[in-house]
């Protein structure tokens, strides 16, 4: 199995994006609670960006930061195939590539603060979570979360 994912947002001067094609395998399956589960894993080969502005104290400015990231996030999880719900998943994300910060420009004369640094960057993380069927519905119960 396989796809495409795709993801955008845009707020408040923060713009992200996160693209990448998506293989999913079964692994097999496991009884609980007397329903079949299957057990799935996924890799995805993601290429991500994000734009943001921070506010420059020292410069009396605002600076662009842009960073271009490329890695993979592998995932494993539960799928109940009857209901269509993924009850349980466990992820690690690693992505890597620049940061370049912009500093904006300025009312200076004489002066010109336009310049461009760029310093290695990436993000490492990872999450996992339950979903439980409750009398009133079903809910996540329990999540967590790392970031390096």
């Amino acid at each position: 199995m396989g796809g495409h994912a795709r993801f955008g947002r845009r707020t408040r001067g923060f713009l992200q994006s996160w693209r990448g094609v998506r293989t999913t395998t079964v692994l097999g399956d496991t009884l609980v609670d007397g329903r079949t589960l299957w057990i799935l894993a996924d890799r995805t080969e993601v290429d991500a960006g994000e734009r943001f502005l921070t506010v420059e104290r020292t410069l009396d400015d605002l600076a662009v930061h842009e960073r271009s990231l490329m890695g993979v996030q592998h995932g494993t999880y539960l799928y109940d195939p009857t209901l269509g719900l993924y009850l349980q998943r466990h992820d690690t994300t690693e992505l890597r590539g620049p940061h370049l910060v912009t500093p904006g420009p300025f009312v200076l004369v004489g002066a010109d603060y336009s310049t461009r640094y760029e310093s290695p960057g990436g993000y490492a993380g990872g999450q996992t979570w339950y979903l439980l069927e409750t009398p009133e519905g079903w809910r996540v119960v329990a999540t967590g979360g790392w970031i390096t």
